[in-house]
């Protein structure tokens, strides 16, 4: 219990950078909507998600190749050449990759955007490959020191140091979307300078090993496509928005995504959680028990969220946001739905994990991103950036089916599929029902929707009262908690 107390300690530590991160980012949509226009932000969107690609490109998964050949030796030679091999190497990739994106600087903005008004903004972007590359590394290293605290001020620092630097050189300078990529770069180049104080020691050329990074490389390279894959099934669809709206539309669908994000605040902090926790206690008795409560209580928490979301996503555009963000109400409620699929990936890849074999997930979401390209074209050309966002949705909702029918077949765990499936059914229908409900007035639709809320809580609580009130009991935590 001792260890499981220190293994949910670490996690949630590791999580709350996670989750200032991505708060942060929630609070400055202010911001942003009411200084950038949708056109702007749609703009910002496109150039975020190619820099977003390209970072994928210039790590080649090294950070995961990192997380296994650092442990797998005790000698310090060794772990400072794994750290010293990933970064010259992401260095050459991140220089390439930079040169790439700043010469094709004008043709990028002629297909993205029919002009080339844009190029000098991926050519400021394009900087960020080479200023991201020390804060990535050092974060990595603290985790592997087990620097847990530090790990979150490093990245709160950060955060702080952007946010500020975006807010002045936004809201106060008016350099629009060039003030932010400014603050970025500012932002990652003085952590930059910090990390390289922390690991030269670490990183010099001495510690150089050729030989371990072509073992490193063997073990990266066939993560790629995965990696690849993901970032297709859940950021590409900016791309589809621009094809067939234009930037405007682009940028009412990324407000969406922020607002969605609300769910991160929870998934982010459980995901991370979730995997020490479920591996320390799998030798227990009742373990599997336990895991099975955890899927329905996920379900429960997480649906109930995304329902809030989807309902009241019309009243909180219209605190946060202009009027000329309200349409971004529908693709809110339905990425909401979207991260709740997310999450249980994480929950079904358990029977992977314990069955060492992570085949099944690549193979799920390679396959999930090839058919969601097909579905982001239909969904965009006909439906807009709703469909894009449905298109995501579904696409989700398969890879979820594919992982936990393959986790079942390796490895099974008695989860209560029908009763899973009953709750999301049932917060889907509360949502679209709340989609109805339509009243001019803030604080009378606010009271109207809580009500309706409110009876999907009642019934909710019904339904798992069992479950909520056992899931602590066949893993001892509760006599353990007590006797603290």
């Amino acid at each position: 219990m001792a260890r499981i107390k220190q293994l949910l300690s670490d996690s949630l530590i590791y999580s709350l950078s996670s989750v200032i991160s991505r708060f942060i980012s929630f609070l400055l949509l202010p911001l942003y909507t009411s200084i950038l226009t949708p056109e702007d932000y749609g703009v910002l969107n496109v150039v975020n998600t190619t820099v977003a690609l390209l970072i994928v490109l210039a790590v080649l998964s090294l950070d995961s190749a990192q997380g296994v050949f650092f442990f797998d030796s005790e000698d310090p030679k060794v772990r400072k050449s794994v750290f010293a091999s990933w970064f010259w190497c992401q260095l050459c990739m991140g220089v390439l990759l930079f040169s790439v994106l700043f010469f094709l600087a004008v043709p990028l903005s002629q297909l993205f955007f029919k002009t080339t008004i844009h190029a000098p903004k991926f050519r400021l972007a394009s900087v960020i490959l080479l200023t991201n590359i020390l804060p990535g590394l050092i974060w990595n290293w603290f985790k592997a020191q087990r620097k847990v605290w530090a790990t979150t001020i490093f990245t709160l620092i950060y955060s702080l140091l952007s946010i500020s630097l975006s807010v002045w050189f936004i809201a106060v300078m008016k350099w629009g979307i060039t003030g932010f990529f400014l603050a970025q770069i500012i932002s990652s180049g003085f952590t930059s300078i910090v990390s390289l104080c922390y690991l030269w020691n670490w990183i010099g050329p001495i510690h150089f090993d050729k030989v371990l990074l072509k073992k490193m490389l063997t073990f990266s390279l066939p993560l790629i496509p995965a990696v690849l894959a993901f970032w297709g099934i859940n950021s590409a669809g900016g791309y589809f928005v621009q094809f067939f709206s234009g930037e405007k539309e682009v940028g009412l669908f990324q407000t969406g995504v922020t607002i969605a994000s609300i769910m991160s605040l929870v998934i982010g902090a459980f995901t991370q959680a979730w995997g020490p926790f479920a591996m320390s206690i799998k030798k227990q008795a009742g373990a599997y028990d336990f895991y099975a409560r955890i899927f329905l209580i996920y379900i429960l928490v997480t649906g109930l969220l995304a329902v809030m979301i989807c309902v009241f996503s019309p009243e909180i555009l219209s605190v946060f946001t202009t009027k000329t963000y309200y349409p971004s109400h529908y693709v809110a409620g339905i990425l909401a739905f979207n991260s709740l699929f997310l999450g249980l990936n994480y929950v079904g890849a358990l029977g992977l994990n314990f069955s060492k074999n992570m085949k099944p997930f690549a193979m799920g979401v390679i396959l999930g991103s090839l058919a969601n390209m097909v579905m982001y074209y239909v969904g965009t050309r006909f439906f807009g950036k709703e469909g894009t966002a449905f298109a995501t949705l579904i696409c989700n909702i398969g890879v979820s089916v594919f992982i936990f029918r393959a986790a079942q077949k390796l490895h099974p765990i008695p989860y209560n599929f029908k009763k899973g499936m009953l709750i999301i059914l049932v917060c889907g229908i509360t949502a679209a029902i709340g989609k109805f409900i339509v009243i001019a007035d803030f604080w009378e639709s606010i009271f109207i929707k809580s009500l309706l809320v409110l009876g999907l809580v009642i019934f909710l609580v019904i339904m798992n009262l069992q479950a909520i009130k056992n899931i602590f009991s066949k893993t001892g935590l509760v006599r353990y908690w007590r006797s603290k």
